[in-house]
C-alpha cells in the first residue's frame, strides 16, 4: 500500500479542526480519485469511533480504515499534519494519541487487511521516519519519505 502511494492521495499540513473533519477530508480525496464509494466517509468515521486506530509510534500515527464494501480500489490516503489531531489509541477506550501522521487504508479485499496493517505499522516503526518527515513540504516529498528503502514507483 505504501509502495504504491501517489501524490493525489497525499495531504501535507491540511487545515482541520478535529479527527472527524480530517477523516472526511481524506475520504473526500479518495472519493474524488474514484477509489471509494460515497458511503466510505461515514463508515470510516463511525468505525474509528468504535475501533480506535491511534498508534503511539515514534511519529504518533493513526491507521483508520473500514469495511471493504466501501472501497472501489485498494490503496491509501496519507496526511501529514502540522498540528496533531487526537485519536484514541488502538486497543484502548481512553488513551489518546496526538497523531501527526494518518494513513487511511483503502482495503478492497478483507483477506488483505492484516497484511496492509502490518506493512503500514512496519513503515511507521522506521527509526529514520521522523527525520524524513521533518523535511516534507509537498505531496511528492511525503510519498518519498514513506516509500520503503529501495522501492520504485511514481513519486
Amino acid at each position: 500500500m505504501i509502495g504504491t502511494l501517489t501524490d493525489d492521495l497525499v495531504l501535507v499540513h491540511p487545515a482541520v479542526s478535529d479527527r472527524a473533519a480530517l477523516l472526511r477530508l481524506m475520504a473526500e480525496h479518495a472519493h474524488r480519485a474514484g477509489r471509494v464509494h460515497d458511503t466510505f466517509a461515514d463508515a470510516v468515521v463511525e468505525r474509528e469511533g468504535r475501533f480506535p486506530t491511534g498508534l503511539p509510534t515514534a511519529v504518533p500515527s493513526a491507521i483508520p480504515h473500514t469495511d471493504a464494501g466501501h472501497v472501489v480500489s485498494a490503496g491509501a490516503v496519507v496526511a501529514l499534519l502540522a498540528e496533531p489531531v487526537t485519536f484514541v489509541e488502538m486497543g484502548s477506550s481512553d488513551r489518546e494519541v496526538a497523531a501527526r501522521l494518518v494513513v487511511m487504508l483503502l482495503v478492497q479485499d478483507p483477506d488483505q487487511q492484516v497484511t496492509a496493517l502490518g506493512e503500514v505499522i512496519a513503515a511507521l516503526q522506521d527509526p529514520a521516519l521522523a527525520d524524513r518527515l521533518a523535511t516534507v513540504e509537498h505531496p511528492g516529498d511525503l510519498v518519498r519519505a514513506l516509500r520503503p528503502e529501495g522501492a520504485v514507483g511514481p513519486a
